[in-house]
């Protein structure tokens, strides 16, 4: 050891409320950390709202080229980058974290900011 560590030991052991103070805090920060980015993460979810959103709404345009160009040669290059963003948007999901509130808060976010309160 060296004699920094031996010293700051020597510190604890003569005011042993102070680390139990600084363990505290330190307990206190890591249980408040995940809420301090609260609004990261409500930008995160709402802008992966949308990118399911659009990915809807090319589903729906591709399902008007199948009904109206039944050609499936010509529609399996927009049918696979429809499966790759999907599968891309799935990946994203799974990293998003399980809190129903911020959901309903993100969700209720994207509503209101497209007009569909």
């Amino acid at each position: 050891m060296t004699s920094g560590t031996v010293a700051v030991w020597n510190l604890w052991e003569e005011i042993p409320w102070l680390w139990q103070i600084l363990s505290s805090v330190s307990a206190v920060v890591a249980i408040i950390f995940p809420f301090l980015d609260y609004q990261k993460r409500i930008e995160q979810l709402s802008a992966l709202a949308g990118k399911w959103g659009t990915l809807r709404i090319e589903c729906e345009d591709l399902w008007r080229e199948i009904k109206n160009h039944p050609d499936p040669q010509s529609l399996e290059a927009r049918y696979r980058k429809v499966r790759e963003t999907n599968g891309i948007l799935e990946e994203i999901e799974v990293t998003m974290p399980e809190d129903k509130a911020l959901l309903k808060r993100c969700f209720d976010e994207v509503k209101k900011t497209r007009g569909l309160d």
